[in-house]
C-alpha cells in the first residue's frame, strides 16, 4: 500500500534520528558487520531512481560531482560517522562543499554549490548535478546555507534492512573496487551503411567514421537509445586504455545488444547475434601506452545500452591520449 509505505518511511527516518546515542549506534554497528550485505547495498547505492548517491558523490571514480568523493570512505570514516551523515546530513558539511541559497528579482530561487564566482556571474551546480548560470544584475538574495544540499529524508523510504545493507557497502572495500575501471566517457559514431562481408573481416572498420565525445550516466551505463538515429544499423563505442606497462587487462561487457569487440583493431569477441544475458568478461594483453577498444553494437537489443569496465594494474581510460598524472608526477 502506497500510503502505509510512506509512512513506513517517515517511521523509520524518524526513529533513526531519534535514536541516534551510543547504545543505539553500537547496535546498527553490530548489525552491519554481522547482517550487512554489501553487494544488496551497492545495488542500492547507484539505484538513482531510489536515491540520490550516485547522481551526488564519486565513488571509485564513478559518479557525480556534488556532494564529497566517498572513494576510500571504507577506511576514512568509522560506521558511527557514516549513520550520523546519513541521518544529519547537516551536521557536519564538508569543507568546500558549502551550499548557497539564491533568489532572483522574478521570484526563482536556486540552492546549489558554487562553482564559479565572476564579475557578471555565479553558477550553481544543483543536487541534481545541473548547473545554473545567473547574472548578479538579476539576483535579490545570495547568501550561504547551513542546511546541507542531501536532505535529511534521503533515506525515509528505505526499510531498517536497507539501511544496514547500504551502510555494508559503504565499509566495504572489495565490493567499492568492483567499480574500478568503469568507462563514464567515450567516443561515439553510427553507421549508415555497413557491407554485409564486415562480419567476415578481421578487424572492425571504423575509417571514415565521424566521432563525438560523450558521457556515461552517473552509474557508469552508456545509453544510445535517446541518439539512435532511425534506420541505423550500428553504433560504435569507443575508449582508448592506457597500460604504463605491457600486461593482461580484463574488460567488462554488459549489453542486451549483439556485440562485437576489437583491441587495437583484432577483433577478441563476437556475440554472433546473441544477446548477453550476463556479463562477459574479456581478458587480452596489451602494450605500454595507449590502446583503442572498440565496442559494436548492432541496434537489436531490448535498451541498447551499454556498461564499460577495463581493470589493470594502473590502467586508465580515456576519450583522447593524455599524460597520466602517475606519470607527469613522476618527471
Amino acid at each position: 500500500d502506497a500510503g502505509m509505505a510512506k509512512l513506513l518511511g517517515e517511521v523509520m527516518k524518524g526513529s533513526l534520528t531519534i535514536a541516534m546515542n551510543a547504545a543505539r549506534t553500537e547496535e546498527i554497528r553490530k548489525l552491519v558487520e554481522t547482517k550487512g550485505n554489501a553487494l544488496r547495498g551497492k545495488e542500492l547505492y547507484f539505484n538513482t531512481k531510489l536515491l540520490g548517491c550516485a547522481t551526488c558523490h564519486r565513488l571509485e571514480g564513478v559518479g557525480g560531482s556534488v556532494g564529497p568523493d566517498l572513494t576510500r570512505l571504507w577506511d576514512t570514516q568509522t560506521i558511527p560517522k557514516i549513520l550520523e551523515a546519513l541521518v544529519e546530513p547537516s551536521k557536519e558539511i564538508k569543507e568546500g562543499y558549502q551550499s548557497y541559497k539564491v533568489t532572483t528579482a522574478d521570484g526563482r530561487s536556486f540552492a546549489g554549490l558554487k562553482v564559479s564566482d565572476t564579475e557578471k556571474d555565479i553558477t550553481l551546480r544543483e543536487a541534481t548535478g545541473n548547473d545554473v548560470k545567473l547574472l548578479k544584475d538579476d539576483l535579490d538574495a545570495f547568501a550561504p546555507s547551513k542546511t546541507s544540499l542531501m536532505p535529511d529524508d534521503a533515506f525515509a523510504q528505505l526499510t531498517f534492512e536497507e539501511v544496514i545493507d547500504l551502510i555494508a557497502f559503504l565499509k566495504d572495500r572489495s565490493a567499492q573496487e568492483l567499480i574500478r575501471g568503469t568507462v563514464t566517457e567515450y567516443s561515439l559514431a553510427f553507421a549508415k551503411d555497413l557491407p554485409t562481408v564486415e562480419a567476415r573481416e578481421p578487424k572492425l572498420e571504423t575509417t571514415g567514421l565521424t566521432w563525438q565525445t560523450r558521457n556515461a550516466d552517473t552509474v557508469g551505463r552508456i545509453d544510445l537509445a535517446p541518439v539512435w538515429p532511425k534506420d541505423n544499423p550500428a553504433a560504435y563505442v569507443q575508449v582508448l586504455v592506457h597500460s604504463p606497462q605491457k600486461q593482461k587487462v580484463k574488460l567488462s561487457l554488459t549489453t542486451r545488444d549483439n556485440a562485437r569487440v576489437a583491441v587495437a583493431g583484432k577483433i577478441v569477441f563476437d556475440s554472433k547475434s546473441k544477446s548477453l544475458t550476463q556479463p562477459e568478461t574479456l581478458t587480452f594483453e596489451v602494450p605500454p601506452g595507449w590502446t583503442p577498444i572498440v565496442v559494436k553494437l548492432n541496434g537489436r537489443g531490448a535498451d541498447r545500452t551499454l556498461t564499460l569496465q577495463v581493470r589493470g594494474e594502473g590502467v586508465t581510460t580515456a576519450v583522447k591520449p593524455v599524460t597520466p598524472k602517475s606519470e607527469a608526477s613522476s618527471r
